[in-house]
């Protein structure tokens, strides 16, 4: 006995309202109980075009379910899709050497078009032989003012946003660099040294001379007449220049008379200028 549409529709929905006693054509489930849900696989008194949507349900289901395994599979095994080889992202689909290549190949684009390369899709050609427009350099300068800003206004280091910065830099411009000691430190022994690592000795050497000039015995202060003078010139001896034996701390006006002057033709010119002015 076919059932019209409507009674199967009714059926399938749990309404039991004008649904002949005859079930037999429905399909047991694998409890051994008649389900009406089985009802939407029986196949039996349907016409063609039925049965085509009914394929078509199961085949799409079946599809989607097979895609999402695959996808579950792809992600555990976590291979590129590039290059097929292991990949240590499985949330990318491209391991790190792949998104290094294509990265590489199209900012390499952009650099020999002459484009901007602080942002991907900057339509802007780059100044002389910076890498990026007047656009991007006057927006980052503005950007890097008012964060020093801030940061200055909080009084912290502009560097290490962590400690407060030196009472010696209180008086320079709010934009400028505003560090503290161990910073200042550090960017005197990248400068002389090449390496930050010397900011320790550096201290030490100051604390030994008790915050005083070698040679004329003023108080120095970091970030306002302390400066780092040469024992030995890189004139004299170029081995020597980053040799930190080789250095102590003066006064800003000593570092700029001494200049590349060795010690013993120093002291004869302050000697001679002394001897001139007492006669």
């Amino acid at each position: 006995m076919a059932f019209t549409m409507r009674e199967r529709c009714l059926y399938t929905k749990g309404v039991r309202k004008n649904v002949p006693k005859d079930l037999n054509n429905i399909k047991y489930s694998f409890l051994g109980k008649k389900s009406h849900y089985f009802y939407c696989f029986s196949f039996e008194n349907d016409s063609l075009y039925v049965k085509i949507i009914k394929k078509l349900k199961i085949i799409t289901f079946f599809t989607f379910f097979f895609l999402i395994l695959l996808c579950i599979i792809h992600m555990m095994a976590r291979i590129c899709n590039k290059c097929n080889k292991l990949n240590s992202n499985p949330m990318r689909s491209l391991c790190p050497r792949c998104r290094h290549i294509k990265n590489w190949k199209y900012w390499e684009k952009r650099l020999l078009d002459g484009m901007c390369l602080e942002r991907l899709k900057c339509p802007n050609k780059r100044v002389g032989n910076k890498h990026r427009c007047q656009a991007c350099l006057t927006r980052m300068g503005d950007n890097k003012q008012k964060r020093m800003s801030i940061l200055s206004d909080k009084g912290l280091c502009t560097e290490c946003k962590k400690n407060k910065y030196m009472e010696s830099q209180r008086n320079k411009a709010g934009g400028y660099k505003r560090c503290c000691q161990t910073c200042y430190l550090k960017r005197v022994s990248i400068r002389y040294f090449s390496s930050k690592d010397y900011w320790k000795q550096l201290l030490e050497m100051l604390t030994k001379q008790d915050y005083r000039c070698v040679y004329s015995g003023e108080i120095l202060v970091l970030g306002a007449n302390a400066f780092l003078d040469h024992i030995v010139s890189k004139k004299e001896n170029p081995a020597r220049y980053q040799d930190i034996s080789n250095c102590h701390w003066v006064t800003e006006d000593i570092n700029n008379m001494k200049s590349s002057l060795s010690e013993t033709r120093f002291f004869d010119l302050c000697f001679s200028v002394t001897r001139h002015k007492d006669s």
